[in-house]
């Protein structure tokens, strides 16, 4: 007993380390908000498909969680995180009634270092929890055909329900179940185990009728619902679950094959000759797990041929399979031919290891609204508007972002003055801020983007993981330097003047991993207004120098800027100009004081004297180690 303990610890370990290390996604907010609806309203929404269309189990689960725990990040994901743990201990126990103790531990492990399932067990959704369902509703099912006690049945019938009413996937599993029932039936050496498989046959059947209503009400919605999603050919939909299992192809997708070969030679192996509990018919357990997998597998191709119903997330229903074919594969593998068991063995834990480590990788997090939002907090005045765009991803921003975001276009935009009506009221702001993820699907044209670029000036653009935010300067023109700036009195020879500067840190790092990996910004304000008019537009350098005057960062160069609208050629006389930069920081610049250094120059390249110096020292920044 000691090994599933030790298994069991390093699965809760693994699914509880970094637990709020990616920020919560579109998917996790959606949990957020759905499940804290009045609750007659979470009821009728989730019965009738509304909005998220899934059951209600999770919702209500994650609902009275929250009363305990809170709506945190790690609080909304630990109900996951547990379901995880417990899935893994699960899979023994039915490893272990199906096959050997050896067996059942081999299955154990292979789940607990899947990168795939330790993944969706930090996932606050109700993949993980509707998995751990339906193996106990298994567990559950092999206990009451192996003792025919009517109490195994009952739980059998609990869990399987819950399970159909946490996600469709759910009922995905209903035919492979009916199937391997039947199979026991014909198996049956005994009027014992006849009856046991009759009773099992009334379980399922109430578990249909109590699961039909909602059955019927996905089939009509299915009837009408868009989604965009690809469903495989059926074996190479067995191909990705093999994949997804080891390696978790959502995440790296190379070296997809050697994972397939590897886990379904182990797996083939577990279903034509592992030693199975004597317990049971002969060739029950080996057909059991056969069944599990590919009849599931069928009934989601078949489906598909009318709407798509494959997500790789809901592989958590069906993905047990894998481990227990695995574990019983290479049982049998060890009782064989223990070297070649061995090297196997090392490959698959290799495979596991090399999967699992870009679980907590930079650049393959999820969805970051988190710095999405904090960017924008830290940035944008008390007259800036903030738009979210698609309106889909108000959610997730919102649960960041505690000011007011506008979301004033649907999923489409159809053209452009319907974006120039959308924006009409926000143009009295002083910058607007556009946040933007998903909108190549439906709004490929780039149609508020652009309405936007083609009449303001770009001020910075950041891209946290599979966001972009861009900040577009409405009124660049101040009435007076503000508070926060630094004022300067600096005059040109063409008579442009530097009214004052502002920098967005003090202190910061040369490599940055969310935003704009590798390198760091430094935003740059700075206020210009001239004295008379400039002969010609002169050229604007920023740069970030250590003591000896080595360069560590220069101005990011980009089409659109606030100069670009507003030539400082053309600036008159007295107008006080704000104008958005970014530094970009060298990810080698050493740790310490470096200087930020403003030169202008002509567009011959010689420089424009300020006071009788060719340089400015706007401030300095401490580059952190």
């Amino acid at each position: 007993m000691a090994a599933i303990w030790m298994i069991v610890a390093a699965a809760a370990a693994l699914r509880l380390y970094n637990l709020n290390w990616n920020s919560l996604n579109s998917d996790e907010a959606f949990s957020w908000s759905i499940s804290n609806k009045p609750l007659l309203q979470l009821l009728s929404d989730s019965f009738f498909l509304r909005q998220d269309p899934h059951p209600p189990v999770y919702w209500l689960v994650l609902r009275t969680w929250q009363a305990l725990a809170g709506s945190s990040e790690v609080a909304l994901r630990w109900p996951s995180a547990m379901a995880g743990t417990i899935y893994v201990a699960l899979i023994y126990v039915l490893g272990r009634m199906l096959f050997s103790r050896m067996a059942a531990l081999a299955a154990a492990a292979f789940s607990t270092l899947s990168a795939f399932f330790v993944w969706n067990s930090q996932d606050a959704r109700m993949y993980t929890l509707g998995g751990t369902l339906a193996l106990a509703g298994l567990v559950c099912l092999i206990g009451g055909l192996r003792t025919g006690r009517r109490h195994w049945l009952a739980a059998y019938f609990v869990f399987t329900a819950l399970e159909s009413y946490t996600h469709i996937a759910g009922s995905f599993l209903l035919p492979f179940e009916g199937l391997a029932i039947l199979l026991y039936l014909a198996l049956a050496r005994n009027a014992q185990q006849r009856r046991a498989g009759r009773g099992a046959l009334l379980a399922i059947a109430a578990v249909g009728l109590v699961y039909a209503p909602y059955a019927l009400n996905a089939w009509r919605a299915s009837a009408v619902a868009s989604i965009i999603r690809h469903t495989p050919a059926y074996l190479e939909l067995v191909a990705a679950v093999m994949q997804r299992a080891t390696l978790n192809t959502e995440l790296h997708r190379d070296w997809w094959w050697f994972g397939t070969v590897l886990v379904g030679g182990c797996f083939v192996l577990g279903g034509a000759g592992a030693r199975e509990d004597r317990r049971l018919p002969r060739g029950f357990a080996r057909a059991f797990v056969m069944l599990f997998l590919f009849v599931t597998l069928a009934v989601i191709a078949v489906l598909s041929v009318r709407q798509s119903v494959f997500e790789p997330k809901t592989i958590t229903f069906y993905g047990a399979a894998v481990a227990l074919g695995v574990g019983a594969g290479w049982a049998r593998l060890w009782q064989w031919h223990k070297p070649v068991a061995s090297a196997a063995g090392f490959a698959l834990f290799a495979a596991l290891i090399y999967g699992l480590s870009f679980v907590w990788r930079p650049g393959f997090q999820k969805e970051d609204w988190r710095h999405a939002a904090a960017y924008v907090a830290a940035h944008a005045g008390p007259n800036d508007a903030v738009v979210v765009h698609l309106e889909y991803y108000r959610v997730p921003f919102s649960y960041y972002f505690r000011g007011r975001a506008l979301t004033p276009f649907g999923s489409h935009v159809n053209s452009s003055d319907e974006v120039g009506r959308g924006f009409a009221p926000l143009l009295g702001s002083d910058n607007i801020w556009l946040v933007q993820s998903g909108e190549f699907l439906t709004d490929p044209d780039k149609l508020v983007q652009n309405w936007l670029a083609l009449r303001y000036g770009l001020g910075t653009e950041q891209f946290p993981q599979s966001i972009a935010v861009r900040q577009y300067v409405v009124q660049p023109a101040a009435a007076s330097l503000p508070a926060a700036a630094r004022p300067l009195s600096i005059e040109f020879d063409s008579g442009l003047q530097l009214v004052g500067s502002q920098l967005d840190a003090q202190q910061l790092s040369a490599s940055e991993q969310w935003l704009h990996p590798p390198s760091n910004y430094l935003h740059v304000r700075l206020y210009w207004s001239s004295t008379r008019a400039l002969l010609a537009e002169p050229v604007v350098q920023v740069m970030l120098e250590d003591g000896p005057g080595n360069q560590w960062g220069a101005l990011l160069q980009r089409p659109g800027t606030v100069r670009a609208f507003y030539p400082l050629a053309r600036l008159p006389a007295g107008t006080l100009l704000r104008d958005e930069l970014d530094l970009i920081v060298n990810p080698l610049a050493k740790p310490g004081t470096h200087k930020v250094v403003l030169r202008v120059t002509n567009a011959d390249g010689s420089a424009l004297l300020a006071n009788g110096q060719s340089y400015v020292i706007l401030g300095e920044v401490l580059i952190l180690p």
